[in-house]
């Protein structure tokens, strides 16, 4: 029999629920096209989960109601927006001047100096666009969507939350945190993220969208069969670790930049991506968690619950959401899990294989983690030391728990783990299973490149070794 037609009633709590993601990339400091510099370190990436309350449940003490009902002047301040919203689809002549001048300027990634000359190379747009400030203030108006700026320091060592918020100089580089006049010296802005998943549900068509993930369907594994390939993997949702959310008492979110929610075909879409903000450049942060704090303080306002409306069902609900992946480069995602990294001696988030460097006369002092080693030691690819939760947070309180700084550092390079990540308070997510390795990175970016230096005689003047593999220039210039 063919499946009943899911009606509008059986889809409203569907609808409000919704995956996303971000991700976090160390990427190179290009500048503003115009000239003007606007690095980066760092994007930051993540899958999450929002939710009604219909599927997860919180981990919060029975005390701090997870599930409330809206109060009525909630309710009525929401339905006082939306009315507000819909009275606004008759906009002025100039909003309407700001909205294209502004979607050209984000489309065409024109800076704000090319941005400027606009109204003196064609003069008569002069008095048609706004100035930049003016502009800027004026969406943001609109959009209800208010930068947050946090102080953070003139070398992007840490931002000044947390443990940081009442210093006055930075405790990595001891730069000032304010110039002679008291300004700051460096600021990081911060994209809210909850007025923009607020908005998600104003319209209607973005609604209907957002029912993929809750219509999308997933086969348990088999337990009588655990290595049957019980089902294809079409989506995250296919997942060992989502599958395994739907029955654990556990906090877990989205956060940003790709939404989950949302079908395949239309979810990287660059309208569809949301940005938390940038960490300042030109170096890279000594602290990522001081960065990431405003985003973890959302998540954990989002688990307890934010009310929102529903433009499609025309009612105000209670919005949960919840992170279930992170992902990045491997430099990028050493910094979200708080470890060593790739050059460590237990360079690897996944297991515990440890690093050797090349075996003199070499004077390289790159790690690496062949499988067997030259005294005779060897792992065996199909049995690897792999870590888990457990073992990651019993190694995060070993390290954190070191009395002194140079014991703090001798346990870390013994694990790997620099300490207790910031996004470890958001209990959903599994270290380091809700950290998968990135294909685009670990596979075209990284292998191919470094297995076509290796087939040339190009990569670090290693040689074939006991065996035959390299090409001649004429057979790799034919190729």
């Amino acid at each position: 029999m063919p499946e009943p037609t899911p009606t509008l009633e059986s889809l409203k709590t569907c609808a409000h629920e919704c995956s996303l993601g971000v991700q976090l990339e160390e990427v190179e400091d290009m500048g503003d096209m115009d000239g003007s510099s606007n690095s980066a370190d760092s994007e930051f990436a993540f899958d999450g989960y929002i939710s009604d309350n219909s599927k997860f449940k919180s981990d919060f003490d029975d005390d701090e109601l997870w599930i409330r009902e809206v109060s009525t002047v909630e309710r009525l301040n929401d339905q006082f927006q939306a009315e507000a919203a819909a009275r606004a689809q008759i906009i002025s002549e100039e909003d309407m001047d700001d909205f294209e001048a502004f979607n050209y300027k984000v489309e065409t990634h024109l800076g704000d100096n090319a941005y400027r000359k606009l109204s003196r190379g064609f003069r008569r747009l002069a008095g048609h666009i706004s100035s930049i400030d003016v502009l800027q203030r004026r969406i943001s108006q609109l959009s209800g969507v208010r930068p947050r700026q946090y102080k953070c320091c003139i070398n992007s060592c840490c931002c000044y939350t947390r443990g940081y918020a009442k210093l006055q100089h930075c405790p990595y580089c001891r730069e000032p945190r304010y110039d002679r006049q008291g300004r700051p010296v460096k600021t990081f802005n911060y994209l809210p993220l909850i007025p923009r998943l607020k908005q998600w549900f104003r319209n209607p068509e973005m609604v209907t969208s957002l029912m993929y993930r809750s219509l999308f369907k997933s086969s348990p594994p088999d337990p009588e069969n655990p290595n049957v390939d019980w089902d294809d993997i079409v989506d995250v949702f296919n997942g060992e670790h989502y599958l395994s959310l739907l029955d654990e008492r556990q906090t877990c979110w989205p956060i940003v930049i790709f939404n989950y929610n949302l079908p395949p075909e239309i979810r990287f879409h660059l309208d569809n991506i949301l940005c938390l903000g940038v960490i300042p450049g030109l170096k890279q942060a000594k602290d990522s968690n001081s960065f990431l704090w405003p985003f973890v303080e959302e998540m954990l306002s989002l688990a307890k619950g934010v009310v929102a409306f529903d433009a499609l069902a025309k009612e105000s609900f209670v919005l949960h959401a919840y992170v279930i992946l992170a992902f990045g480069d491997i430099p990028a995602v050493a910094k979200l899990m708080h470890m060593k990294g790739h050059n460590g001696h237990r360079p690897c988030r996944m297991c515990m294989i440890s690093g050797i460097r090349i075996p003199p006369p070499t004077k390289v002092k790159t790690l690496y983690t062949p499988l067997w080693r030259p005294n005779g030691q060897h792992y065996d690819p199909l049995n690897l030391p792999l870590r888990n939760h457990s073992l990651f947070i019993n190694q995060a309180q070993f390290v954190a728990a070191a009395s002194t700084d140079a014991e703090e550092k001798l346990r870390a390079t013994a694990t790997g783990v620099k300490g207790m990540p910031v996004l470890a308070e958001l209990s959903s997510l599994r270290f380091p299973q809700s950290f998968p390795y990135d294909f685009m990175h670990a596979v075209w970016e990284n292998i191919i490149k470094t297995l076509a230096n290796l087939w040339c005689g190009d990569y670090k003047k290693l040689d074939d070794g006991k065996e035959e593999y390299s090409f001649s220039k004429s057979v790799w210039s034919a190729i």
